[in-house]
């Protein structure tokens, strides 16, 4: 005798199967969604306002994050900023780190994301970083005098405003002559001067410090 709602024996003797998982399309759909919005907001939380900044260095430390991490610091004129990795959005902190050794009081160009927050010992992270070169109103007159030793350099007639134009395209000249070494001199946010440290002969420095000169004179 059998009781209904019973059944006895093995899933083979019955000829059922085991029941499958199954997916739905929506719960794919769903869970992709998800984790898209997760590492969109992430990004977005850990990124926050870009902008650019024209400082000059201070100088640079290390310091204990949450969890024992170390992070690099670097310290301007405009305040202190992080130099660390992030996921795959940022892994260029030790390149970033060792362009900027023995630069203090170096006039630079700075692309930051994120914000300060003191409590949590969040600071904006560097992304980019351009080097500018010397500050004048900010170097010591001793290490001015050295870095000007090593220099083949023109004054300019009138000083000219820094802008991010003018460095990147002080740059891009650079790099179209094979890393020639063009070096502003900048002094209370003006180019006064453009040195290289080019070790070609005197006359191919100048022509190049000469058309450099008269671009930013124009």
């Amino acid at each position: 005798m059998t009781r209904k709602g019973l059944s006895f024996g093995n899933s083979e003797q019955t000829g059922s199967k085991p029941k499958q998982r199954k997916f739905s399309k929506g719960k794919v759909l769903f869970w992709s969604a998800a984790i898209a919005a997760t590492v969109a907001i992430g990004s977005f939380v850990y990124s926050g306002m870009p902008r650019t900044v024209t400082t000059t260095v201070k100088g640079l430390t290390e310091k204990t994050a949450d969890g024992g991490d170390q992070k690099y610091l670097v310290q301007t004129t405009s305040g202190v900023f992080e130099n660390t990795d992030w996921l795959f959005f940022k892994t260029t902190s030790s390149d970033y780190q060792n362009e900027l050794v023995g630069k203090e009081g170096y006039k630079v160009e700075l692309s930051v994301w994120g914000w300060r927050w003191g409590w949590k010992g969040w600071y904006e992270n560097i992304h980019d970083i351009k080097v500018i070169g010397p500050d004048e109103a900010y170097m010591s007159k001793s290490k001015l005098e050295g870095v000007l030793d090593n220099l083949n350099f023109m004054e300019l007639k009138t000083p000219v405003n820094v802008t991010p134009d003018l460095v990147q395209k002080i740059a891009d000249y650079d790099k179209q002559h094979l890393d020639v070494g063009i070096v502003p001199i900048i002094k209370d946010g003006q180019f006064t001067r453009v040195g290289t440290y080019d070790a070609q002969p005197d006359a191919y420095a100048q022509r190049h410090l000469k058309t450099i000169v008269e671009f930013l004179e124009k």
